[in-house]
């Protein structure tokens, strides 16, 4: 899969979590889905995915967070 592809995958999953009502934090801050997949496919890699959850288990936010630099 090439990086296009690989990017439009990742933006159609966070646009779906985000019509469910699930948060988008990139690096602390509140971010849209295309925000994300642009920085995060960038320095592909560098960042970790943390999927919050509430306290009944319910997924609430999905916190991007850079874990080396490129």
């Amino acid at each position: 899969m090439d990086d296009i592809s690989e990017r439009m995958n990742l933006f159609n999953k966070l646009s779906r979590y985000v019509e469910m009502g699930i948060k988008l934090i990139l690096q602390g801050r509140p971010a849209s889905p295309q925000q994300t997949a642009d920085i995060v496919m960038e320095e592909f890699g560098c960042y970790m995915a943390d999927y919050v959850q509430d306290a009944d288990g319910v997924l609430k936010e999905i916190r991007y967070d850079r874990i080396a630099k490129a």
